[in-house]
């Protein structure tokens, strides 16, 4: 038997992991979002460097909240679990963010 294999509450657990996620950036919460990752999280956007480390996420996600308000909602396309790695493939998060100085949308 797999031990690995993922399992619907692997799953259902994630899923929440990304709304508490969520619920914190539209809250304007940092630390509560993040206190959704561990030290070693990395984030690998499309067609981007990887970001490295929970710290290095911290520093860019607060550059970023100065400048722009961000408003999103949470779509999974997949989500896959195996032994201590979680992994949401082709995520969808509808973003809008505003322009804090100017009020305009990005």
């Amino acid at each position: 038997m797999d031990t690995n294999a993922t399992t619907d509450d692997d799953v259902k657990a994630i899923k929440k992991l990304g709304e508490e996620f969520f619920a914190g950036v539209n809250a304007e919460d940092l630390n509560r979002r993040m206190a959704t990752m561990d030290a070693d999280v990395v984030i690998m956007p499309p067609g981007r460097p990887s970001i490295v480390g929970k710290e290095e996420i911290r520093r860019l996600s607060f550059d970023y909240a100065e400048t722009y308000e961000e408003k999103c909602s949470l779509v999974y396309d997949e989500v896959e679990a195996a032994g201590h790695w979680g992994l949401l493939e082709r995520l969808s998060a509808p973003y809008e963010h505003l322009s804090r100085a100017a009020g305009l949308k990005r």
